[in-house]
């Protein structure tokens, strides 16, 4: 009877333990964004890109989006978006979600550029003082 009784408190708490973090991940504000990278065959060539946003919060919010603290879109009493955003960026730009009367930063991602371009300049082997 005490080994029953064991296990369905083990087990409840197990159950109590898991439908927690459930809860505390499903409150966390997410943003996220496609595609995360972008490969150029210049170096300084602009990377021109359509981004896909999309983000969720656990209650409605007044929420902007920024591009490297730059203004992209606002909305208001949201708790979810999606958003089609056509992007010119040369070097890797964050974009944040945040809180328009408070200004706090609730959610963030990254889009990162790559490039393909070959450096030219090979690295010297062997040191130039070398009597060998």
């Amino acid at each position: 009877m005490k080994l029953t009784t064991t296990l369905v408190i083990i087990f409840s708490l197990s159950l109590l333990l898991a439908l927690g973090e459930a809860i505390a991940k499903s409150s966390n504000p997410t943003l996220s964004v496609s595609p995360k990278v972008c490969v150029i065959s210049e170096e300084k060539q602009v990377c021109e890109l359509t981004l896909n946003f999309e983000w969720k919060l656990a209650q409605e919010q007044n929420i902007c989006l920024l591009e490297n603290d730059e203004q992209v879109k606002c909305w208001q009493k949201t708790s979810q978006a999606k958003l089609s955003y056509k992007a010119y960026v040369q070097v890797e730009t964050v974009y944040s979600l945040i809180n328009q009367q408070t200004g706090n930063k609730l959610a963030q991602t990254k889009v990162e550029i790559q490039s393909s371009h070959l450096k030219t300049q090979r690295r010297r082997l062997r040191s130039p003082w070398s009597f060998f």
